[in-house]
């Protein structure tokens, strides 16, 4: 997932930058859209910036059953695609649904190595608040094994979240 909507930098260093309101009630929105949906998130890499963490809290607002394990990671803030994809890699099996809340290009491009043999060049960013649920059936989940197998559904951003997709596998 990508942050919301930070404000402008007015100076500050880009790593403290704060969520604006817009960016706050997209966090909320975003937690209130997986808590509605059933997703059961069980562990959080956040970049260590300002604005992720700010993120993680207001979709965590949302999100009242939440007891999984959250981490900061510098990582996600400075690398591209490939450092939170070795993240993900690390976490333990028992972790079915992961969220890893960080930055552009790099969510954008790790969401397409998820859907795409490799990522297309030029293709448009995600807005702020974007997420891309990866649903899976399958073992190894893809991510663990680098394989774009799993199956994945739209987009959605918080003011055009997408009913749940009946073809979509059910949470565990």
């Amino acid at each position: 997932m990508r942050h919301g909507k930070a404000e402008n930098s007015s100076g500050q260093p880009d790593h403290e930058r704060a969520l604006a309101e817009r960016g706050q009630s997209q966090a909320r929105l975003v937690g209130e859209y997986l808590a509605a949906q059933n997703v059961q998130v069980s562990r959080v890499l956040v970049s260590d910036s300002t604005r992720t963490a700010q993120t993680w809290e207001g979709v965590r607002s949302q999100m009242p059953d939440f007891d999984g394990e959250v981490t900061s990671h510098e990582e996600i803030y400075s690398g591209g695609p490939s450092e939170p994809l070795s993240l993900v890699r690390g976490v333990a099996p028992e972790h079915a649904v992961v969220l890893v809340i960080g930055h552009e290009p790099t969510i954008s491009s790790l969401s397409a190595r998820w859907r795409t043999r490799t990522p297309t060049p030029g293709r448009p960013r995600r807005p702020a608040s974007a997420c891309r649920p990866v649903p899976c059936r399958c073992s190894p989940a893809p991510w663990r094994t680098g394989r774009p197998s799993a199956r994945t559904r739209s987009p959605c951003t918080p003011s055009s979240a997408p009913e749940a997709d009946a073809t979509a596998p059910a949470p565990p």
